[in-house]
C-alpha cells in the first residue's frame, strides 16, 4: 500500500494539474492527473477569504512545509489546492480568485 501511494504521489508531482474554473457563480477546482482527479465545486458567493496558507509536518531535519491556496467558505469549510504549483503561479491564482470573487 505504501508503495502504491508513493508511486501515485510521484505521478501527481510530475504530471499533476490544478484547474480552477468560474462559470456563473459556481467555482470548480480540479486537481489530479489527466482525466483522474479530485473535483470540488462551491458557490462563489460563499467565499469569505482567499489566501496562501502553509502546513508544516515532520520534525527537525525532516520538517517539510507545503504551501497552497486556501479558499475559506461560509461555515468554516476550506478548499485547499495548488501545493504542487510554483510559487509565482500559486500567487497569481490566489490574486485572480480574490479579484474575481469580490
Amino acid at each position: 500500500m505504501v508503495g502504491v501511494l508513493l508511486i501515485i504521489g510521484v505521478v501527481v508531482c510530475l504530471a499533476g494539474r490544478a484547474d480552477v474554473t468560474i462559470a456563473g457563480g459556481t467555482v470548480g477546482v480540479v486537481t489530479g492527473v489527466g482525466r483522474l482527479g479530485h473535483r470540488r465545486r462551491f458557490d462563489g458567493a460563499d467565499v469569505w477569504d482567499v489566501r496562501i496558507d502553509s502546513v508544516t509536518s515532520g520534525f527537525g531535519s525532516d520538517e517539510v512545509t507545503r504551501k497552497f491556496v486556501a479558499v475559506e467558505l461560509d461555515g468554516g469549510r476550506e478548499v485547499r489546492f495548488g501545493d504542487g504549483l510554483p510559487e509565482d503561479r500559486r500567487l497569481f491564482v490566489a490574486a485572480a480568485l480574490r479579484q474575481r470573487l469580490r
